[in-house]
């Protein structure tokens, strides 16, 4: 009689945006499969998506809510339907993955930065019309609480292990970092200012110059819509003589991005504002230790499996990379307490919460 119930209740999912390789949208997508196998039907709409996912996910002008029992809104950024989420007739829960600080890219990208702008505001209209404030973190879910949201609960991003070892390992960037003389530092993560490649390179300079000429650092992430912030990168790299060692290959496939962990000695992050921090996991599972720098939900997610630093002197980060790499019990260390920390947010960890939590508005 239960399964007869659930196969009756929709769910409805609505992003701002749905892409592939994106952390919110890898997010609706498992919620979907955990939904699916408690008998649930539920659906995704979004106003931008590829071509190909065209009638497998909707479109808003088509939604009508009354086929619906419930909704979740995922929040990230500025973006038009709002207005449709204040309008709904249904419980709302509001999925809150954090928005970037705007400060960070108004000299680089007006159009980013009055979208991050309008999210924050948007966050703050949202309260009075969702029923639950859902963050992916408890720092993001302190920043619902600090705005006035009196019912929220943490729902961590799902990591999902299958799915990275499905993808095969591009040989030809195999073949580029996989040499033994070779010590290959790497960060993932979009081309943003948040993200601090500067001190990243920074710190590099000093490990390469002073402790180990035969290091290389790989930035890997999208640069789409931040040319400028690109080119005081490369300027800066150019600067320090780098362009041999330090190696920028924008967006890349699955199989190469697999290729980069795989064939990588360490990950290394500076980056100011994390609400979540995604790859620290990516990391953990492929066996890389990890020094981060200490913001916003970047120690909670790694959970003590990586060396958090607060003083951002590229001599200090240099050295906490000398250290990782050249103490080899503290190497093998971090990378156990790696393995482990990622497991703490697989899918069957937390699908029942989400159950639970999605049940509560179906009663």
């Amino acid at each position: 009689m239960l399964s007869w119930l659930k196969n009756r209740k929709k769910i409805l999912q609505l992003l701002p945006s749905f892409a592939e390789h994106d952390a919110v949208s890898n997010q609706a997508v498992l919620m979907n499969d955990v939904f699916r196998e408690n008998g649930y039907k539920p659906q995704i709409y979004s106003n931008y998506f590829p071509k190909k996912y065209k009638g497998i996910i909707g479109e808003p002008k088509f939604l009508r809510d009354r086929d619906f029992d419930v909704a979740i809104y995922h929040h990230s950024i500025g973006d038009p339907m709002v207005e449709l989420v204040k309008t709904l007739n249904i419980p709302v829960i509001l999925y809150y993955h954090n928005i970037t600080p705007a400060d960070y890219f108004e000299v680089y990208n007006q159009r980013v930065y009055e979208l991050l702008m309008q999210g924050k505001k948007q966050l703050l209209q949202l309260k009075d019309h969702v029923d639950l404030g859902m963050a992916s973190s408890g720092y993001n879910a302190e920043e619902l609480e600090e705005l006035g949201y009196e019912n929220t609960e943490v729902l961590p991003i799902f990591f999902n292990p299958d799915k990275l070892d499905e993808i095969r390992e591009d040989r030809k960037i195999k073949q580029f970092l996989d040499n033994e003389h070779i010590t290959n530092l790497l960060f993932v993560g979009r081309f943003a200012p948040n993200k601090a490649h500067k001190d990243l390179i920074k710190a590099f300079y000093i490990y390469y110059k002073y402790y180990n000429s035969m290091s290389r650092l790989s930035l890997v992430g999208s640069y789409v819509e931040m040319n400028s912030y690109l080119s005081e990168i490369t300027e800066l790299i150019e600067a320090l003589e780098l362009e041999s060692v330090v190696h920028v290959p924008g967006l890349v496939e699955d199989e190469e991005w697999k290729a980069f962990y795989l064939n990588s000695d360490i990950f290394i992050s500076a980056s100011e504002h994390e609400g979540f921090f995604v790859p620290a996991l990516e990391a953990n599972y492929f066996g890389l230790p990890i020094i981060a720098y200490d913001a916003g939900a970047v120690k909670s997610t790694l959970g003590g499996s990586g060396l958090i630093y607060e003083n951002k002197k590229p001599e200090v980060i240099a050295e906490l990379i000398h250290q990782v790499l050249s103490d080899k019990k503290l190497n093998r260390k971090l990378v156990n307490l790696g393995r482990k920390n990622c497991r703490r947010f697989e899918v069957r960890k937390h699908k029942n919460k989400l159950i639970d939590i999605v049940d509560e508005f179906l009663k």
